[in-house]
């Protein structure tokens, strides 16, 4: 398909427009046609989510998913010209992102769980109840993917733009995302548009600063103010002493030896690799980890249906924040919950005991092919707002090389452990 040159954008969208106008006025004669100043209203925002959408989304990589409006698709809304009319096809004709169009007044049919996940949204605000409604059906997709980029729209003219501003964050907040910029007409000037977003983490926060929304950047007819991105830099580090709420199974050599409660982030061999490593990533990012042994024998089930058992179930019910102690990915577990990258191996060798090395004393052998293994991962519950910063210290622990050095030590502990229980006189 062919894209239009920035500088017949908007001669294309004069002739959706007329085109519009037109076709609606002959098959319709009962719908009012609005004025002039409020179309230009609506070409302006129509101009700056295009704009929007090629600087911050990635362009050929991208799903892009667009929410229609529930009243319009249920014919509430009697509009000739509605912003969807006005953007869809300019998307089409760009042809940068693969676009998912959303129509939730239809039963939701997750026909495979295979789905790609969203990379961003963008979601029409009409009024905060068919907002919240847009976004609890948006869940029940399994491409739903809050840590996406959410740019919420809207034309209406809120008497205090601000306080819907903080509504929208707030929501996406109680639902797990962050990383969102809303789009409010200016009511001075309703050809331009105010962005607003947040920094949930900002001022000694730990995620409940929605008063601290605020205007970061304007727009009018796809003329964006400054070059700041929307989406971007969203947590600030350090973090000030928030904490992270960790469940585990005693499971060696991942967890060993802890304690439970608040602890101050520490290393010591005993306590386990899963352990060290969450205490490490805690001590980076000024995090309480607040740790507690599973009240259940293992690890737990998650299911194609979105239940799950055990630690599991708390994560979907966002009751915990991590669960570690030799959890593996599946792709339930990775469609419904969020999966940090592997670590480490699980591995089954064999082992035997070997001739003594020393007098009255003997050791065991083991294998250097593996019987079986497979990766070891941390459990995240679903849009855990750390979750990129957790896998970015992950990749420079592995790269440092502390976790080969935890796993040599466990190795040799449990070795010696071995000698001293089974072949001592």
């Amino acid at each position: 398909m062919c894209r239009f040159p920035a500088t017949t954008l908007m001669m294309y969208l004069r002739f959706i427009l007329v085109s519009i106008l037109s076709l609606l006025a002959k098959a319709n004669p009962k719908f009012d046609i609005i004025s002039k100043k409020e179309i230009e209203v609506r070409r302006s925002l129509s101009e700056c989510i295009i704009e929007a959408s090629k600087r911050f989304f990635n362009s050929d990589i991208e799903t892009v998913t667009f929410s229609l409006p529930l009243k319009e698709v249920n014919g509430d809304v009697a509009s000739p010209v509605t912003l969807n009319q006005l953007v869809l096809p300019i998307f089409e004709s760009e042809a940068r992102w693969a676009l998912i169009i959303k129509n939730l007044s239809l039963p939701v049919q997750n026909a495979h769980i295979y789905a790609t996940k969203s990379n961003s949204y963008i979601i029409q605000l009409r009024e905060h109840d068919e907002f919240k409604e847009n976004i609890r059906k948006l869940k029940t997709f399994y491409s739903w993917n809050p840590h996406a980029r959410f740019l919420v729209i809207s034309v209406k003219e809120f008497s205090n733009p601000h306080s819907a501003a903080v509504e929208v964050i707030q929501y996406l907040w109680e639902n797990n995302v962050i990383n969102v910029a809303v789009l409010l007409v200016d009511a001075d000037n309703r050809k331009e548009y105010k962005v607003y977003s947040w920094e949930p983490y900002s001022n000694f926060s730990c995620g409940n600063n929605f008063s601290r929304t605020h205007i970061i950047d304007r727009c009018s007819h796809g003329i964006i103010q400054s070059n700041k991105s929307w989406f971007e830099g969203k947590i600030s580090k350090p973090l000030y002493n928030c904490s992270v709420k960790v469940n585990y199974v005693l499971w060696p050599p991942f967890v060993t030896d802890v304690k439970d409660g608040y602890q101050i982030s520490n290393y010591n061999k005993n306590q386990g690799i899963d352990i060290n490593l969450m205490n490490m990533i805690a001590t980076i990012l000024n995090l309480y980890v607040i740790y507690d042994k599973t009240a259940y024998e293992n690890w737990g089930v998650v299911y194609d249906d979105r239940t799950a058992t055990k630690d599991l179930k708390l994560l979907l019910e966002n009751k915990l924040d991590v669960v570690i102690g030799g959890y593996g990915i599946t792709y339930p577990r990775y469609v419904f919950l969020d999966c940090s990258r592997s670590y480490i191996q699980e591995r089954l060798v064999w082992c035997v005991p070997h001739e003594p090395l020393e007098k009255k004393k003997e050791s065991i052998y083991c294998t250097k092919d593996k019987i079986l293994s497979f990766p070891i991962n941390m459990i995240m519950r679903k849009g855990f707002p750390l979750y990129n910063l957790f896998d970015d210290i992950i990749i420079r622990i592995i790269s440092s090389g502390f976790i080969a050095k935890w796993e040599k030590d466990s190795l040799e502990r449990k070795k010696a452990e071995y000698d001293e229980s089974v072949y001592e006189e």
